[in-house]
């Protein structure tokens, strides 16, 4: 299928997200994973499938974040700057994860 130019990605939600994913990760069917990209909860209530994420950035999957403002952050009035600048606290604490795993 990959050969074919067919992009299969996983969608996961849940409190065992970062299993889910790593277990995809892990997945061979001859040889080859037919996974390329995952779609999972992640905001700064619920960071927990953050170091699983970077695991399949790292392994070259593509990785879509949903609900990104749920879960409260969004009842919050912020400014774009305010918005932009939790992305960046978001992007440093996932390398921390990382780093530290």
């Amino acid at each position: 299928m990959r050969a074919g130019g067919l992009r299969i990605g996983l969608s996961v939600s849940g409190p065992r997200q970062a299993e889910v994913i790593r277990r995809a990760l892990a997945v061979r069917v001859d040889g080859i994973n037919p996974f390329q990209s995952v779609q999972a909860t992640w905001n700064l209530m619920e960071p927990s499938a953050g170091p699983a994420l970077a695991e399949a950035h790292d392994a070259g999957w593509g990785v879509i974040i949903k609900e990104a403002l749920a879960n409260g952050v969004s009842r919050y009035l912020v400014t774009p700057a305010e918005l932009l600048n939790v992305a960046e606290i978001s992007s440093m604490l996932i390398a921390e994860q990382r780093i530290a795993a």
